[in-house]
C-alpha cells in the first residue's frame, strides 16, 4: 500500500517515512511540502491508501486545503498531524471529512495505532469523547424509526469511534455481518460515510463549538 506524507518540514517526513516503511505498514511513501503539490501528486497516484497531513502551511489556508485534499482523494482516507491543540479544531476536521487527527507529539506507538484504527475502517481522535458533542442527543428508535434494534447498537457504537471490528467483537458479530448493516444504516441516514453518520446521529453542525 502507498501511502502520502504532506508536512513543509523536510526532518519530519523523512522520519515518518522511515517509521511507516519499517513498520511495513506501507510499501512505499511519497511525499509532499505544500497543499499544492499534494494536490498534484494525488492525481497522478490514484493508488494511495492514505494521507497523512499537517494543518498549517504556506499557501492554502489549513482547513480548506485538508478540504480540498479530502474531496479530490475520496475515498481514501486522511488523517491529520499537527501540533494544534484545541479540541474545536479537531472535531471541526472530522466533520469536514478526516478520518482521525493525530497529535505530533504524541509517542510513535500512538501513531501507529492512530494509523491502524483509521486503516481498519475507524475514526480517531486522541480522545473518542471528543466524537460526542455536548449535551449528546440519545439515539433513540423514534428518532431513526426503520432501523432495528441490533442496527441501532451498531450505529451507538459507531458514534463511539469504533472500528467494524471493535464493533463486531463488542456485539458478538462477524465483520462482514457489521459492514452489511452498516450500508443500511448509511442508506437509511441518507449519508455515504461513517464520519457523515456520526455527524447525522450527534447533530455536531449546530452543535460544534
Amino acid at each position: 500500500m502507498k501511502a502520502m506524507i504532506v508536512d513543509k518540514h523536510e526532518l519530519f517526513r523523512a522520519g515518518l517515512k522511515k517509521f511507516l516503511i519499517s513498520h511495513d505498514v506501507f510499501t512505499e511513501v511519497i511525499e509532499a511540502k505544500c497543499y499544492e503539490s499534494a494536490l498534484c501528486m494525488q492525481q497522478e497516484n490514484d493508488d494511495v491508501g492514505l494521507i497523512i497531513t499537517d494543518l498549517h502551511m504556506h499557501g492554502i489556508n489549513g482547513t480548506r486545503g485538508v478540504e480540498e485534499l479530502i474531496r479530490l482523494a475520496r475515498p481514501t482516507p486522511l488523517v491529520v498531524i499537527s501540533a494544534e491543540e484545541e479540541t474545536a479544531t479537531m472535531r471541526e476536521l472530522i466533520l469536514t471529512g478526516a478520518a482521525g487527527y493525530i497529535q505530533k507529539a504524541s509517542p510513535m506507538n500512538v501513531i501507529m495505532h492512530a494509523i491502524q484504527v483509521v486503516l481498519d475502517g475507524g475514526i480517531y481522535l486522541p480522545h473518542r469523547s471528543l466524537l460526542s458533542a455536548p449535551n449528546e442527543v440519545k439515539i433513540t428508535p423514534k428518532k431513526h424509526g426503520q432501523l432495528s434494534g441490533r442496527q441501532m447498537e451498531i450505529l451507538e457504537l459507531l458514534t463511539k469511534g469504533m472500528t467494524n471490528k471493535e464493533i463486531g467483537a463488542a456485539l458478538y458479530l462477524a465483520e462482514g455481518t457489521v459492514k452489511q448493516n452498516l450500508v443500511t444504516i448509511y442508506e437509511h441516514l441518507n449519508v455515504k460515510s461513517r464520519t457523515q453518520a456520526i455527524v447525522s446521529t450527534l447533530g455536531l453542525n449546530s452543535r460544534l463549538q
